[in-house]
């Protein structure tokens, strides 16, 4: 049987802090470099195949926190400023309807770039910024999201 969640994120959590242990020794030894060593581990350990997020209980409770903590941040972040942009106050309860349709239409762009975002600092950028992908090619023409789209997110997502 899969272990618990807990034990398994614990388990995920100590592999990246020990990869990223690695590449800070190995630039603070210079070998291969100093900062590129670095950024250019970071990005082979965010892009390299996982699990299915379906069938691994330490990926899945991976896609949680991540898709829990992009909901969050991006309305925290779309609320105060599509106020500050329009002047419209209000709120999804109470309204106008203009600032619930204006803070929707805002919110789904700025929740796909974030998604990518923490997705790629939790280390999964392949799937994570293949949903932005999937999130953008809802809102614009296909051509022009492939054009947004970094070749991991083409990747995973080509089929579609």
């Amino acid at each position: 049987p899969p272990p618990p969640c807990g034990m398994a994120l614990r388990r995920c959590l100590a592999q990246a802090a020990a990869s990223a242990s690695a590449a800070r020794r190995a630039a603070a030894c210079g070998v291969g470099g100093t900062r590129a060593m670095t950024s250019d581990a970071f990005w082979k350990w965010t892009t390299k195949k996982r699990k299915d997020w379906t069938k691994d209980a330490g990926e899945g409770a991976v896609a949680i926190v991540v898709f829990a903590a992009t909901g969050m941040a991006s309305l925290k972040v779309c609320r105060p400023l599509f106020t500050e942009i329009t002047g419209i106050k209000g709120s999804l309860w109470d309204g106008p309807w203009s600032y619930r349709i204006g803070s929707l239409l805002m919110l789904s762009p700025v929740y796909g770039v974030m998604l990518g975002t923490i997705g790629t600092l939790a280390g999964r950028h392949r799937f994570f910024a293949g949903m932005g992908h999937k999130i953008f090619s809802r809102f614009f023409p296909k051509s022009f999201s492939r054009r947004l789209s970094c070749e991991p997110a083409r990747k995973k997502w080509a089929k579609d």
